[in-house]
């Protein structure tokens, strides 16, 4: 007689880079996301001495976009995260290009243009 195993029931799905759950919604992702971009965020920042080029931070961090047409936030809390991960290293860039830091408040609809990126 053959053995057979039972097949355990998975609580999530990871299909081309992006995970949804049973429900199929895109919270796991999301927040795997924001995990991850922080992550980058601090390996760009401690590593940036070794980079001259702005273009170089913005390939390391585009990771943030992939997929986003699909698994586009809908939950505020989730939008505010990402966004502030995302302002954080436009600043970042900003202080890297001119030498100096922007203030509170500074739009980031201008930030992102400067830098050719897309809000997510």
């Amino acid at each position: 007689m053959s053995k057979c195993n039972v097949l355990s029931r998975s609580d999530g799905v990871r299909d081309l880079g992006v995970v949804f759950d049973k429900k199929l919604s895109f919270v796991p992702h999301i927040t795997q996301l924001i995990s991850s971009a922080a992550k980058i965020y601090g390996f760009v920042i401690r590593n940036g001495k070794y980079f001259n080029n702005s273009s170089t931070y913005i390939g390391l961090f585009n990771t943030m976009e992939y997929g986003s047409m699909i698994w586009q936030p809908i939950y505020t809390c989730h939008q505010r995260h990402l966004e502030a991960i995302q302002r954080r290293f436009l600043k970042f860039l900003v202080w890297r290009e001119d030498k100096v830091y922007l203030q509170r408040g500074v739009n980031r609809n201008e930030l992102l243009s400067r830098f050719s990126l897309i809000s997510l």
